[in-house]
């Protein structure tokens, strides 16, 4: 039994049909490449949004200091990360004579080598109600002072420098990490005084 060969017409609507399924392919194929451009620019434009509470140390000058806040972990617990160049250094503890700027009376002092490191202060009361101030740098103690009670009235403070984003300091400059100003009673006010007071300063410095 013979087969008749396809017409023409069959011939052609056959090439039709595998040219309009090509098309249909590259067409989606098109699509998904821009959808999926798109979506990683959305993303790129996020992540820049949010890279600020991220808390990344970036250091894009290596030869100045570079630092940023990181997360608070527990409550009188605080921690920076930082980025030293090259040099010798050390890291300065006061805890009275806090002013809004300038230096404070040193009480302790400590080496801090060069590279990466994880600055930590803690504050705590003792079980007779002193205050102890403790200083750690990647997880080591480097620094202890302890306060009388009146040392810090519990009833607020100021602190700075921000740095919930990342920042970098001249390495040959003092590159203060925390200033933190108690708050005092004032005629029936919480404020923080304008003058000198208690509280804590930590700075890193050149040292030779």
């Amino acid at each position: 039994m013979s087969v008749a060969p396809p017409s023409p017409k069959q011939i052609s609507r056959q090439v039709s049909l595998r040219t309009v399924m090509l098309m249909t392919a590259v067409i989606a194929v098109w699509l998904a490449f821009a959808k999926n451009y798109q979506d990683n620019a959305m993303l790129a434009e996020q992540i820049e949004v949010m890279r600020p509470f991220s808390h990344e140390l970036i250091v894009e000058d290596p030869d100045q200091i570079a630092i940023v806040h990181n997360d608070v972990r527990w409550r009188d617990e605080y921690g920076w990360k930082v980025y030293l160049p090259r040099g010798t250094y050390r890291l300065c503890l006061a805890t009275r004579e806090i002013g809004k700027d300038g230096q404070s009376p040193i009480i302790a002092s400590a080496p801090i080598e060069a590279g990466a490191r994880d600055v930590v202060v803690k504050q705590s009361k003792t079980p007779d109600g002193l205050w102890l101030l403790s200083v750690c740098v990647d997880n080591d103690q480097v620094m202890e002072a302890t306060e009388p009670k009146e040392w810090c009235t519990e009833l607020g403070w100021h602190s700075g420098p921000d740095y919930r984003v990342s920042s970098q300091l001249p390495a040959n400059e003092t590159a203060v990490i925390v200033r933190r100003r108690f708050s005092e009673w004032e005629r029936s006010w919480v404020t923080t005084p304008d003058g000198p007071c208690n509280g804590y300063l930590l700075w890193i410095e050149p040292h030779h």
